[in-house]
């Protein structure tokens, strides 16, 4: 915002100091009022965001350290809710490491204390100076902001935060109606989940979700669509989707990869009330596909080197911090979009037999085995983990209790008929109790999601053994 007087452009901003150090707010403020800039203070982050709200800041200066949260995750916030305000770090803490973070997060500059109000003045004056270009042409601003939207989405490593930053710049680029965001998991690299939707109910979105999850396969055989990044529904995919989608008029989807690997789709749709695709809407969505497509190479890179870290040593199941992971991804997702999941907790029964008639070596053997048996009886989509000893959970995804009991069933029968270590002429029988809980039907959450299955596995291990139990509704710890 400028003022003139005479030959002379006064810059003025509405800045927000975000700090609990009374003395550092007090100074700066009086020197920032000086340059006649309307400033406002507050001591923490929660603060921060009520002011954000209610108003728009050019500059937002704040300290790394603050109370309730760090300033980092402020800047995280603030970037997500503003891209274009500027944050100027003002701190005691002089770690390299954190000034490094944030700059790269997109931090305009960080100034340690104690600082002189004109240092403070002159990298206010020089942020000021470095906006004003970019608000004297209107393109060049909302090129900017693209910019800096672009880059929430590649220098973040939550795939639900991709998926969201990404589908929300695209919608207002393109000012599509509707979006829809499909990813391929990432740990396999096979499973196509709807993670996010735009622009329409949760039972539409649904609806919609399950239509698009079965396209990919004819596009995957189609070498125009394979080689391109960006291409429009055909008339015929039209068809099918008015199906649901009654007012939809065009659709644009993007192919995200990583090389030739495509990780993501992202489907845009307009409405015959919001316009067509134009080429000036479309523009800017290869320059958003390539951060989007940087954003999931990094994810490959963190989650190879994380990998490890989440894969159970003697059966190559993933484990318990794993587990940890994926219920709460899972559950996350079952809320958005109304559906359900199924947890089954599974426990050898006289497992310890083994060990003591055969050998720790053997029945290390047994449990590999046992990973296999597991596998054969769940879906690719369901995800298997060693628990712990003999302890084994199985998460399934979108299923119900009816069909969560029939795999519990399955995988009962399952072990109870197979031999293992049979190739090493030892012929060893083994049984299992299954305790069963659902989301949302008994527990809400991780936690009581993992202690209800077990509650039930073990009504089987102090009743028969060899049972399938399902624990009680809302059954209290």
């Amino acid at each position: 915002m400028h003022e003139s007087t005479g030959n002379e452009m006064t810059k003025k901003a509405k800045i927000l100091i975000v700090d609990d150090d009374a003395t550092f707010v007090d100074q700066a403020a009086s020197a920032l009022r000086e340059e006649k800039h309307s400033v406002q203070s507050v001591k923490n982050a929660e603060e921060a965001m009520k002011k954000m709200n209610k108003s728009v800041f050019d500059i937002i200066i704040t300290d790394i350290i603050l109370p309730g949260t760090d300033g980092l995750k402020l800047l995280e916030l603030i970037k997500e809710h503003s891209p274009s305000t500027d944050v100027i770090f003002c701190t005691s803490y002089s770690g390299v490491e954190s000034a490094v973070k944030a700059l790269k997060a997109g931090a305009y500059d960080y100034l340690i204390k104690p600082i002189e109000t004109d240092t403070i003045n002159y990298t206010v004056r020089r942020c000021l100076d470095q906006r004003s270009i970019y608000e004297e042409n209107a393109e060049l601003k909302d090129t900017m902001e693209l910019i800096a939207a672009c880059k929430n989405i590649s220098t973040t490593f939550d795939l639900d935060k991709i998926s969201k930053f990404a589908l929300d710049v695209m919608l207002k680029e393109t000012k599509a109606s509707t979006g829809l965001f499909l990813a391929y998991t990432p740990e396999d690299g096979k499973t196509l989940q709807l993670l996010d939707v735009k622009g329409t109910n949760s039972s539409q979105a649904k609806k919609l979700g399950d239509i698009f999850l079965e396209m990919p396969k004819k596009w995957a055989k189609s070498k125009k669509k394979k080689s391109e990044s960006i291409f429009k529904l055909t008339a015929k995919e039209i068809a099918l989707i008015q199906t649901e989608y009654k007012s939809l008029k065009d659709g644009v989807v993007v192919a995200v990869k990583v090389k030739t690997d495509v990780k993501a789709y992202i489907i845009l749709l307009n409405s015959t009330k919001a316009g067509d695709f134009s080429d000036d809407n479309l523009k800017n969505l290869d320059f958003i596909l390539k951060e989007t497509s940087l954003a999931f190479s990094n994810l490959d890179q963190l989650l190879g080197a994380k990998e490890l870290a989440y894969i159970d040593d003697l059966t190559e199941l993933y484990n318990s911090r794993y587990l940890y992971l994926i219920l709460d991804r899972e559950i996350k997702r079952a809320k958005r979009f109304k559906t359900t999941l199924v947890l089954l907790f599974i426990d050898l029964d006289q497992f310890k037999k083994v060990n003591d008639s055969h050998g720790h070596l053997a029945g290390g053997k047994v449990l590999s085995e046992m990973a296999g048996v597991l596998l054969d009886c769940v879906r690719e989509i369901d995800t298997v983990v060693r628990y712990g000893g003999d302890e084994y959970v199985i998460v399934l995804t979108e299923a119900n209790l009816k069909s969560g009991r029939m795999v519990a069933e399955r995988i009962r029968s399952s072990i109870e008929k197979h031999v293992f270590l049979k190739d090493e002429g030892l012929d060893i029988n083994l049984t299992a109790c299954i305790g069963i809980a659902a989301f949302p039907k008994h527990a809400l959450t991780r936690k009581e999601l993992i202690h209800f299955a077990d509650m039930a596995m073990y009504m089987g291990k102090e009743t028969t053994k060899n049972a399938v139990y399902i624990a009680a509704e809302r059954l209290q710890p």
